[in-house]
């Protein structure tokens, strides 16, 4: 059980995000220690920002209202400044941090180093318990559970594609055994910065995903410790064969910031705007920006995103329930 600290200093900042309900993914870097067959973050060749032009741009975000920033990459870890950038977000700007990792770099004292800088949740990538296999094996868990007796929310995430979407049951089954959140993500087949556009690894059979909904949201309800919602789990059979879905052109719930600042509808594109140059979201040059990206875009089912734009009271109650139980 996590410590009812941690719990309340969570529940405290998710109170402030209900407030104003934008989050932001920052790519700290696209330099990554590993090679995934689905990732295309680390071709990309975007001069990384220093740590005071990170810190400009979490100021701008804080300003639009930002409270839930998520540092992503290429792999967080390679940069030597993460640990002040946890420390600006959580403790100067008072927001809710959560970083994802290949857990490649990850030890004790690089854990410790980040519950002291405030990290309130870390994800492990994790595609298999195979441990011949790239992403794959059970010693992440032994890590994760230091990351909780730290008071950080450990969970692993886990890219669902046609090769490991029979394992998914195992994966599960030894998270919630081992007190851990299981996140999960579809592959995606989008084409821009992030993902290829080759449709090969995506679970194509229908069947197939209507039981891998109706098992997770089983889990959610009885364990409290799957992290997607409700709402998300439910349009899976639906929202990914095919694509039925593209994010708001007109609302900003969720911001992205490449590694070179750039501002990016979503993790695919990226437009030609500073964060930093703009005044606010309602800017028209933001504006007709996000909406050119939008309407070329053939759509996605990035969890990420469709869970910001589309939750529910329900979703809210369940999740909030779940964090109780931790």
């Amino acid at each position: 059980m996590m410590p009812l600290s941690v719990k309340y200093r969570l529940f405290r900042k998710s109170l402030q995000a209900i407030k104003t309900p934008r989050f932001a993914s920052l790519f700290l870097t696209r330099r990554c220690n590993l090679t995934c067959a689905y990732c295309k973050s680390r071709e990309q060749t975007f001069p990384d920002m220093d740590l005071s032009q990170w810190k400009a741009v979490i100021d701008k975000l804080h300003g639009f209202g930002v409270c839930h920033f998520t540092l992503t990459g290429g792999e967080p870890l390679l940069r030597s400044d993460l640990f002040e950038i946890i420390r600006y977000i959580t403790q100067e700007k008072k927001s809710l941090c959560w970083m994802i990792s290949n857990f490649k770099n990850m030890t004790p004292d690089v854990i410790k180093k980040l519950a002291a800088s405030g990290l309130d949740f870390v994800s492990s990538s994790l595609d298999t318990l195979d441990v011949t296999r790239n992403k794959g094996g059970a010693a992440v868990f032994d890590a994760l559970a230091i990351a909780q007796q730290e008071g950080i929310v450990a969970s692993i995430l886990a890219v669902v594609t046609r090769e490991n979407v029979k394992e998914i049951p195992a994966l599960v089954d030894k998270a919630i055994g081992c007190g851990i959140l299981f996140d999960m993500a579809l592959y995606q087949h989008v084409g821009g910065l992030f993902s290829f556009s080759d449709t090969g690894p995506k679970v194509a059979d229908p069947t197939v995903l209507r039981q891998l909904s109706r098992f997770l949201l089983q889990k959610k309800w009885r364990s409290g410790r799957i992290a997607p919602s409700r709402s998300f789990l439910k349009a899976i059979p639906d929202g990914y064969l095919p694509y039925t879905w593209k994010c708001s052109k007109e609302r900003d719930l969720f911001l992205v910031v490449n590694n070179d600042g750039r501002l990016m509808p979503c993790q695919e594109w990226v437009t030609d705007i500073k964060v930093t140059d703009l005044a606010a979201l309602k800017d028209p040059t933001w504006r007709l920006a996000k909406q050119e990206v939008v309407e070329k875009c053939p759509g996605c089912f990035y969890g990420c995103y469709f869970q910001k734009e589309n939750i529910t009271p329900l979703d809210a109650l369940l999740d909030g329930w779940g964090l109780v139980r931790l």
